[in-house]
């Protein structure tokens, strides 16, 4: 494994031009294009400009949260693999993800990290962000960054056991999660998540276990007029709220009813005439849905709203 750092500003990032990659932070360029075996860093021995990637690389970890410059998928629209995503940092930097999908194969320490958000400007675009580390000792965790805006993000691991963690409050158009296996999504307590469309559902025999990570409820907010219907959910400390009824359907299990009760999810199918909803004083409701409708608007570290597929967020 060889490490490769970006070297002399603005550039292509292309599978054959060897000029702007350097062995060390701020050396001779003239190295080889990084491959699926080397790290990759971006930071302040960079050069700045506008660094435009053109295809589909796949290298280990990927870090530029000390760049002082512009990384912009947004251009071409790859789709590139990393081991890991690390862009947390104070680098006055922008990253534009385009339209690819961006998969994300290894856990360790972090599979995505954003944690540290100063002087970032951020787009999402129309991304999406797939992990996919099958490893039952592996929790896969998404350090969101505090009110970043994402499309989509989805977890895609099989089989595996592992949790799926979710930190800091942040917005996405969906969280999709297709595993196969009984395992446990994973919020922060007292974490505020804002979704669109909310597509993780469990299967026979294979409950998801939606939960905080201590007895602190956490939140979730639905934007938009469609409602949440799913089933096969394990839910505890979970509160639901937004613009739309949450379902979780005639097979999940409620166990809201615990030290710090979440409140919300209705505990049947989003066809039943008549729906029981956790932790209400009323226990039924309509099944018929209210609706509104779901603004799109840029986001800043400063306030919460409904996400926007090419979102632009500017931290400082």
């Amino acid at each position: 494994m060889a490490s490769r750092y970006w070297v002399g500003g603005t550039g292509t990032w292309d599978n054959s031009t060897t000029t702007h990659w350097a062995a060390s932070s701020g050396g001779a360029g003239g190295q080889s294009v990084p491959g699926s075996g080397d790290t990759v860093t971006f930071d302040g021995s960079s050069g700045g400009g506008t660094v435009t990637p053109n295809y589909n690389m796949s290298c280990q970890a990927f870090t530029m949260g000390a760049f002082t410059g512009t990384i912009d998928f947004s251009v071409n629209n790859p789709s590139p693999t990393f081991t890991t995503f690390d862009n947390s940092g104070t680098g006055t930097r922008t990253l534009r993800m385009g339209s690819g999908t961006w998969t994300i194969t290894n856990t360790s320490p972090v599979a995505w990290q954003m944690g540290t958000v100063t002087n970032l400007t951020f787009q999402c675009n129309t991304s999406t962000i797939r992990f996919t580390n099958t490893n039952n000792s592996n929790t896969c965790t998404f350090v969101a960054g505090p009110s970043m805006v994402y499309n989509i993000v989805w977890f895609d691991r099989g089989a595996c056991t592992a949790n799926n963690t979710f930190n800091n409050n942040f917005t996405a158009a969906e969280l999709k999660d297709t595993g196969t296996a009984a395992h446990s999504v994973i919020f922060i307590g007292g974490s505020v998540t804002t979704v669109t469309t909310w597509s993780i559902s469990g299967n026979p025999g294979a409950l998801i276990t939606i939960n905080s990570n201590g007895t602190a409820t956490h939140s979730l907010v639905k934007v938009g007029g469609t409602r949440v219907s799913v089933d096969y959910l394990n839910i505890q400390h979970s509160v639901a709220s937004g613009a739309a009824s949450w379902y979780a359907g005639d097979h999940s299990v409620n166990n809201q009813a615990t030290t710090s009760a979440g409140s919300g999810w209705i505990f049947t199918s989003a066809s039943s005439p008549s729906s029981s909803v956790s932790n209400s004083p009323s226990p039924s409701v309509s099944s018929s849905p209210s609706t509104s409708p779901s603004p799109s608007h840029s986001i800043s570290s400063s306030a919460s709203t409904s996400p926007s597929p090419s979102s632009s967020i500017s931290n400082s």
